[in-house]
């Protein structure tokens, strides 16, 4: 009887283990895209109004983009 008892917290264990492993790895994926959720586009337009990229710079680059 003692034998069950041992093998029932075994599996116990084992099923919180893959509980644990794949809530980390999803949240580790939707977590990544929560963090950075800003399109290239908007990058752009941060730069373009920012002065960093020149209008006719800014028209390549987001033409570039939208192809």
């Amino acid at each position: 009887m003692m034998g069950f008892m041992g093998m029932w917290w075994l599996w116990l264990l084992v099923i919180a283990i893959v509980i644990i492993l794949v809530y980390t790895v999803n949240n580790s994926r939707t977590g990544s895209s929560n963090i950075q959720n800003v399109s290239t586009l908007d990058m752009l337009k941060k730069r373009y109004a920012q002065g960093k990229i020149d209008k006719q710079e800014f028209e390549e680059k987001k033409k570039d983009l939208l192809n």
